[in-house]
């Protein structure tokens, strides 16, 4: 939709929503989410997966709302770039529906590039994780990892970031495939 109406609301507020998460670190929103998530649902601040699914909401909310700011910058990009290409003036030419204009060309063609971030998202999850995990008190590698360096316990440490290393690069290689 932000680049459907380029230079109106949803644009305005779409550019808005990336620039604040682009530009504020993720720790602090994610304080902010647990906080003001725990205000207005019955969650509390320490995850206990025995309770109830929705406390899944707000971990999941947290690591995903930065993955979300970078695919909406790129997908904006590329989308207005495609609206100005002929195939897309030769379609308005035919009478196609705006609608499908952009959801059976220009979306699919402007998808096509962002192959190359899905490793990047899926290592920017599991970064983020590791800060979620421990705010959440979720039992995971993120948490094991800050507990091991809180106990200075070098050999865990680093076998832990052989693994997110390889888990990384083997990512990296398989986005490179992608494309």
């Amino acid at each position: 939709f932000m680049a459907k109406y380029k230079g109106k609301f949803f644009d305005k507020f779409g550019t808005l929503f990336i620039v604040f998460i682009q530009a504020v670190p993720a720790a602090v929103y994610y304080i902010f989410i647990q906080h003001f998530g725990t205000l207005w649902t019955d969650a509390s601040m320490i995850y206990n997966e025995d309770v109830s699914w929705y406390w899944w909401l707000l971990p999941i909310f947290s690591m995903s709302l930065g993955n979300i700011a970078y695919y909406g910058m790129w997908v904006r990009r590329y989308m207005v770039d495609e609206f100005n290409k002929d195939y897309v003036k030769l379609e308005r030419a035919k009478g196609a529906s705006e609608n499908r204009i952009m959801f059976g060309h220009v979306f699919k063609n402007a998808f096509v590039p962002l192959a190359q971030y899905l490793p990047t998202s899926f290592l920017n999850t599991i970064i983020g994780s590791i800060y979620v995990e421990h705010l959440y008190s979720i039992k995971g590698m993120g948490g094991l990892l800050v507990d091991s360096i809180q106990r200075s316990d070098n050999t865990l440490v680093q076998a832990i970031v052989l693994l997110y290393a390889t888990v990384g690069i083997i990512g990296l290689i398989l986005g490179d495939s992608l494309m």
